[in-house]
């Protein structure tokens, strides 16, 4: 799986029709989580491994949004984040951190996989298939 900056994952999702994975509440962040694992997407424990999430503080510096619509999203953070840790950490991705699957802020031109969704095969879970939503660089 290539590994390619916030902005350039976001454009590679919106050009198949999708958008950069959000996770809508609790029940998606299990069921997410879980189809992840299952495809060995969050089988290391370091944050360098974490997936683009569709959600960021661009322009407004202080609150994290949803990428699409601008809207709150549920924020499952692994524990000590959002942390600014490096200099403007303005967007999110979503790994497994200190045993704890969550969000993690990041700066943007940090260079990570992605998994993009899409509105017309999701529902109320992530889709099982995985060619429709993760797009892979070989």
């Amino acid at each position: 799986m290539g590994k390619v900056n916030w902005h350039a994952a976001s454009s590679k999702c919106g050009a198949l029709g999708g958008e950069l994975m959000v996770l809508d509440d609790y029940e998606d962040y299990l069921k997410t989580t879980m189809f992840l694992k299952s495809q060995g997407l969050l089988a290391s424990e370091d944050w360098k491994n974490s997936l683009w999430a569709g959600i960021h503080r661009l322009g407004n510096g202080v609150d994290f949004r949803k990428s699409k619509n601008g809207e709150d999203p549920f924020l499952p953070w692994v524990p000590g984040e959002p942390n600014n840790g490096n200099p403007e950490e303005a967007c999110v991705a979503f790994g497994n951190y200190l045993k704890t699957n969550g969000y993690i802020d990041f700066q943007c031109t940090s260079e990570n996989p992605y998994v993009c969704q899409h509105p017309k095969i999701r529902e109320n879970y992530l889709c099982i298939k995985r060619e429709y939503f993760v797009e892979t660089i070989f």
